[in-house]
């Protein structure tokens, strides 16, 4: 599962505070642009559900079908877009938390607090 692979890369990213791994960022947007790509093809399809074969005559009942698979696979890719957005926004958290807690001179922006 892609979103399980992220979850641990977006983990060691975390917590390698002196580490400035290039290759790990690649992967995980590399990842992120996978599943990205992934919903949208995904809603593609779920959209092409209620299209595809709409011209040969369906019945009411492989209208409640195709209906019936759409709010399935949505409701699916609904939760799994807001489980990926969620990682996301705690790993954007967790990386300005660790930025906000690091010692002075780190991140550009800190005096050297004390020692002036």
């Amino acid at each position: 599962d892609r979103l399980v692979q992220l979850e641990k890369l977006q983990s060691k990213r975390i917590r390698e505070v002196f580490s400035d791994d290039a290759k790990l960022e690649q992967e995980m947007e590399l990842l992120c642009t996978s599943i990205t790509a992934f919903c949208k093809s995904v809603e593609q399809k779920i959209h092409q559900i209620q299209t595809r074969g709409s011209e040969m005559g369906v019945t009411r009942g492989d209208n409640k079908m195709r209906t019936a698979a759409q709010r399935q696979l949505a409701k699916q890719l609904q939760d799994t877009s807001k489980q990926f957005r969620e990682m996301q926004k705690k790993y954007v958290a967790q990386l300005r938390q660790r930025q906000a807690g690091a010692p002075a001179g780190e991140d550009g922006d800190r005096a050297d607090a004390g020692f002036s």
